[in-house]
């Protein structure tokens, strides 16, 4: 999907995202709860962070890998008293059922899907706005912890690099808390804005930045989903042999282009090609041209200089490091 430079809607979407209140379904996403008595060694055993270790009320993001270490999908892992929800990507989450499932031998273990929906809220005041909405203090909530609030879940989720938080209700208390986050001036998201956060802040998306075809060293929005210090899962042997060579030889990028370009664009070096474009944006503040691209690793370093294949020319690009958010003169 190529997004390009958005109406006065989507100009007034991404000015929430950067200095307001920006709120959106979380259609994209959907829970697992896995119960039984082996859930945590079960899950400890299968995830790529920690599950053993974290406390009730707490949470962080993994991976599950294949036995390749190829990524499955990118996983959240909220634990509550008696059960443990992973939200993955919507279009995972049977896939994500059946690889655990498969592995559920004399496993006191079970995997089912959750009717509950998400509620995502962000932008610097999306805190101070769920907790005025819910009538509850969660400015003292860590990142990826997460504890019931009236109707629903709240869990504190920085997931486009910017502040969030993730509510998960049923869809007559989403709709109720949106309706009051509107009223006290939150702006409904983008399709196109959203997009455009996600590829500024460097951030993958599975199917786009990686998938069964990625190992998850490559995908630097990925680092803290793996724990090196962790005992046995699946796929780590490749991820542990990677970071033992200590390189890889893809990685996931952000350019800024001087011009609009389409996702799987042919990236080029002096020598020839060493990528393709995954995804792209254009600020709709100052209509500058981004991408994130897989590329040759010897080409990741910000500030290196490449090519994008546009419409029949080739356009000038250099990659660029996380600070890439802030507007260019």
């Amino acid at each position: 999907m190529r997004f390009m430079s958005g109406d006065g809607e989507t100009r007034v979407a991404f000015d929430a995202l950067q200095s307001g209140v920006s709120i959106a379904d979380l259609d994209d996403r959907a829970l697992l709860a896995v119960t039984g008595e082996d859930r945590v060694s079960f899950l400890q055993g299968m995830l790529s962070n920690e599950v053993a270790s974290v406390e009730s009320g707490a949470g962080n993001r993994a991976l599950l890998l294949t036995e390749q270490g190829r990524v499955v999908a990118d996983l959240r892992v909220y634990v509550l008293d008696d059960a443990i929800w992973l939200d993955a990507p919507a279009s995972a989450r049977d896939d994500v059922r059946a690889a655990l499932e498969r592995f559920i031998v004399a496993d006191d273990v079970e995997v089912e899907p959750s009717p509950a929906v998400g509620l995502a809220v962000r932008g610097p005041g999306a805190v101070a706005a769920v907790s005025k909405a819910l009538g509850e203090e969660l400015a003292s909530l860590p990142i990826g912890a997460h504890r019931a609030v009236g109707d629903g879940r709240v869990a504190r989720v920085d997931d486009l690099a910017v502040a969030g938080v993730h509510v998960w209700s049923d869809a007559a208390a989403r709709t109720r808390l949106r309706e009051a986050l509107v009223a006290e001036g939150g702006v409904a998201a983008t399709e196109e804005a959203l997009e455009t956060q996600r590829v500024l802040g460097l951030v993958g998306r599975l199917g786009s930045e990686f998938g069964l075809d990625t190992l998850a060293p490559e995908v630097p929005s990925l680092e803290d989903a793996i724990s090196y210090r962790k005992g046995c899962y699946l796929g780590q042997e490749v991820v542990e042999r990677v970071a033992s060579r200590g390189k890889v030889n893809w990685k996931v990028v952000g350019l800024r282009v001087s011009s609009p370009v389409a996702p799987g664009a042919e990236v080029r070096g002096e020598a020839g090609g060493v990528g393709k474009v995954t995804s792209v944006a254009e600020r709709p503040d100052d209509r500058t041209a981004w991408a994130l691209a897989r590329i040759r690793a010897t080409h990741a370093i910000p500030g290196t200089p490449l090519q994008v294949a546009g419409d029949g020319v080739a356009c000038a690009a250099e990659v660029v490091g996380p600070d890439q958010q802030e507007t260019k003169e």
